[in-house]
C-alpha cells in the first residue's frame, strides 16, 4: 500500500477488500458510531500544544502515534498527551519502512519504541510491513492499520480538497489518520476545525482506540 502515488490516483478510502485480506490488523472500528481520529510522526514541538488546545476546545479525544525518536526529545508532550486523555500508540523509533528492514532491525526499531511511549498499539510507517514482521508486531500487541488518509502533508493537494473528500468518504467507525511534521503544521490548522464540524454535523461521535 503505497503513500506516494499520482495525486489523481489516490484512494483516500482504503478497499473494504484490503481489510478482508489482513483481519487481524485494525482498519476500522465495528459496531461504532464514533469517528477515530488519528496523528501520526510526532510529538511536534509545535503541532502537538496545538492540537491539545483545539481538541480539548471542541471536546474530542484522539490517539496519537508517536515516534520514539521525537517522544525521546518532546517527553513532557507525550505526559501532556497522556494526562488530557488521549490514547498513545508507537510508531517506531525511526520513520523508515519495515520493508527497507531486517525481521531484526524491524524488532529493534519496534521494542526501542515501545519501551520510551509505553503503548501496546503500533502503527508502521507508511503503512509498510512485511509478514514476519506483522506476525512480531501482533505477537506484542495491536497492529493498528486506517481506512482514511488524508495526505495532508502533500502540498499538491489544496487543503479545500482533503476537507471535501473528508466530507464525502467519512463514516462511522473510520479510523482517519494525520500526521504532525513540518509539511501538515500549518494545513491541520484549517483542516482539524473543518473536520470536527463535519463529524458533528453528520451526528457522529469522536473516540480514541482503546
Amino acid at each position: 500500500m503505497s503513500l506516494k502515488q499520482p495525486v489523481d490516483n489516490r484512494h483516500f478510502r482504503i478497499p473494504t477488500f484490503v481489510s478482508w485480506l489482513y483481519p487481524k490488523r485494525i482498519w476500522h472500528q465495528k459496531n461504532s458510531d464514533a469517528v477515530y481520529l488519528t496523528f501520526d510522526d510526532g510529538p511536534h514541538p509545535e503541532t502537538t500544544p496545538w492540537l491539545l488546545s483545539v481538541l480539548d476546545e471542541f471536546d474530542v479525544k484522539a490517539t496519537f502515534f508517536f515516534l520514539g525518536e521525537q517522544a525521546e526529545k518532546f517527553p513532557e508532550l507525550v505526559v501532556q498527551v497522556k494526562e488530557a486523555g488521549h490514547t498513545l500508540g508507537h510508531h517506531g523509533y525511526e520513520h523508515v519502512s519495515a520493508k527497507k528492514q531486517s525481521l531484526s532491525e524491524f524488532k529493534e526499531n519496534y521494542k526501542k519504541s515501545q519501551s520510551i511511549v509505553s503503548s501496546n498499539l503500533f502503527r508502521p510507517p507508511y503503512g509498510d510491513i512485511k509478514k514476519a514482521q506483522a506476525k512480531y508486531a501482533l505477537n506484542n500487541g495491536k497492529l493498528v492499520m486506517w481506512n482514511w488518509m488524508s495526505y495532508d502533508w502533500d502540498e499538491r493537494l489544496e487543503v479545500k480538497s482533503i476537507i471535501d473528500r473528508f466530507k464525502k468518504d467519512i463514516k462511522k467507525g473510520d479510523i482517519a489518520v494525520f500526521h504532525e511534521n513540518d509539511k501538515s503544521k500549518e494545513r491541520l490548522k484549517e483542516i482539524i476545525p473543518e473536520i470536527i464540524s463535519i463529524v458533528r454535523k453528520k451526528g457522529l461521535n469522536f473516540a480514541a482506540l482503546e
